[in-house]
């Protein structure tokens, strides 16, 4: 993340070996020391600024326990601003999405699908193929760029199309087997392990997570990040499949990668330092 403060989770390597007592009625959190940690750093995006916020800022709001600076109603508005731009991500990536299928792929389609059957009508005869037509047939440059027309071209495209969902895909399953490995707890004292500025340590700790966190975190960033990147598959697929020209199918390619990138676009402009 932008500061050190909060930038990994910490999930066990191996089984604990002590397991705290509930943090007493000062306050105080307990700790809990795992004997190896791996450290997973969070991902400049939205859904990493919502991962942070959803954990740290609800722990602080939890406990009531002061442990950033910053008052409990800066906090409160914290995580309510970041969740309204992630929900703002998910509006702008589905309707660009819905836009793209609507007002983009569904023409293409119609067109191409239009453009082969007006080749086969006119330049077949009974079933074959016949030559002569097609060298006098008016459209032949538009069959011959249609995508689908360069195989090795056209998959080529699609297969690195596949690869960047593929890689969205991969790290969403990452972040779900890093969430699901943080052990369970009911005390939200239990969550964070602060750094110990004494030694030099800057890293906020995640340790341990309650249910309404972790509920959060899968229905709120987990699975709608999942969702999108299933959508822009499909759609991305279908589209860049019935582009009729070379050159838009290199363009395309590039649109649907814009839409991919508007959650570090929104985090970058409307992110707070903080995060």
């Amino acid at each position: 993340m932008r500061t050190q403060r909060y930038d990994a989770l910490e999930t066990p390597d191996a089984d604990l070996e002590e397991v705290p007592k509930a943090a007493d009625a000062l306050g105080r959190r307990a700790s809990v020391v795992y004997p190896k940690f791996a450290a997973v750093p969070l991902d400049e995006d939205c859904y990493g600024a919502a991962m942070f916020s959803t954990i740290f800022d609800i722990f602080e709001i939890s406990t009531g326990v002061d442990h950033d600076g910053l008052s409990i109603k800066l906090n409160m508005f914290r995580v309510v601003f970041v969740n309204i731009i992630l929900i703002s991500n998910y509006v702008l990536q589905v309707a660009m999405l819905w836009f793209i299928w609507s007002y983009v792929t569904r023409p293409s389609v119609h067109k191409v699908q239009s453009l082969y059957k007006k080749f086969h009508e006119e330049v077949f005869v009974d079933g074959a193929f016949d030559s002569d037509r097609f060298d006098s047939w008016p459209d032949q440059d538009k069959i011959c760029e249609v995508a689908f027309s360069n195989f090795f071209f056209m998959y080529a495209i699609l297969c690195l199309w596949w690869c960047t969902i593929l890689k969205d895909v991969r790290v969403i399953e990452r972040l779900f087997r890093t969430v699901k490995a943080i052990p369970h707890t009911l005390n939200p004292f239990e969550m964070i392990q602060l750094p110990d500025e004494d030694q030099g340590e800057s890293m906020v700790k995640v340790q341990m997570l309650t249910p309404l966190v972790r509920g959060l975190v899968y229905g709120v960033i987990i699975l709608p990040k999942l969702g999108i990147s299933i959508l822009l598959l499909l759609i991305g697929t279908v589209w860049l499949s019935a582009t009729d020209s070379y050159a838009d199918l290199i363009l395309n390619a590039v649109a649907l990668e814009f839409v991919i990138n508007i959650d570090e676009l929104l985090f970058q402009a409307m992110m707070p330092s903080s995060i």
